[in-house]
């Protein structure tokens, strides 16, 4: 059960980066505000920036899934089927 949660939710999560990606993808490309940096340091701006941001986004949201899957909703799930095992 808690298998099939994870691949699910990983998978929505994922759809859900990939969306968000396009949009910077996208944002990036008519303007230049877009960046990539750590700290002070910028690594790329513009459409090099959405080009990285695309996997990066759904690699995060794929992550922040899997945390959901195991933290929030395998619990949900897990005390909804306890719960409705007990009254059929």
């Amino acid at each position: 059960m808690l298998k099939k949660i994870i691949r699910k939710t990983v998978f929505i999560y994922s759809i859900f980066g990939l969306i968000l990606g396009i949009g910077l993808l996208v944002a990036s490309i008519f303007t230049n505000e877009v960046v990539v940096q750590n700290g002070e340091k910028v690594f790329a701006s513009g459409v090099k920036a959405g080009i990285i941001g695309l996997p990066a986004s759904v690699l995060i949201a794929s992550f922040i899934g899997f945390i959901h899957a195991i933290f929030l909703w395998f619990p949900i799930v897990y005390v909804y089927k306890k719960i409705s095992s007990r009254r059929s």
